[in-house]
């Protein structure tokens, strides 16, 4: 199946201070690692960067296309809705720059539930919360919601709401705890502490 893959840069980082794409995970920037995992998993894809304004592509350093959120200031959900927008594929894998230790095996296993009477594949985590971040979706029908939810709602809802508007597929993390490294999926980088720490 071709899908197009989307790697979500565009926060603002305020609590780590720099643009944490370039930030250096043994010896190799976030964004190099999570592009690389990415076509580990889903060889024939197309990857594009997703961000929230020139400033945040600039001094990346990399040769991947980038587009702009349509709907600026909406944080992931302007992120979310410019992936959809600009796919040529029926489904697209959308993932946050920030969580450096996906694996192609855990992309793998989230592409095998994908079916034709579903519209999203979204994994929980650990502490059973929902990982909106690392997820795949249909694009027409969240395109449509995705629209509808910006247009209404100002601020707008935590991301995970989309799944109460779509037939989704919640794959819970005994189904992924078989993986290497599992408990680490999710860590995410927002700190210098929390990239200390890893």
């Amino acid at each position: 199946m071709n899908i197009d893959s989307f790697i979500l840069i565009g926060g603002r980082s305020t609590r780590f201070g720099s643009p944490k794409a370039l930030l250096k995970l043994d010896g190799r920037p976030l964004l190099d690692r999570t592009a690389d995992t990415i076509r580990d998993a889903l060889a024939e894809t197309r990857i594009t960067l997703v961000t929230s304004g020139l400033e945040q592509f600039l001094g990346l350093g990399t040769d991947l296309p980038f587009i702009f959120d349509i709907y600026e200031g909406r944080g992931p959900w302007g992120g979310l809705h410019a992936a959809l927008a600009y796919a040529r594929t029926e489904w697209i894998f959308v993932v946050a720059c920030d969580y450096p230790f996906i694996s192609s095996d855990l992309i793998k296993r989230l592409t095998a539930y994908i079916d034709h009477e579903l519209d999203a594949i979204v994994p929980i985590q650990p502490d059973e919360k929902v990982q909106p971040l690392c997820a795949f979706y249909r694009v027409k029908p969240c395109l449509k919601i995705v629209e509808d939810i910006l247009e209404r709602n100002r601020p707008t809802p935590p991301l995970r709401d989309i799944f109460e508007s779509v037939n989704t597929r919640f794959v819970k993390f005994e189904e992924l705890s078989d993986l290497p490294n599992a408990a680490n999926f999710f860590q995410n980088i927002n700190t210098p502490g929390d990239l200390d720490s890893c």
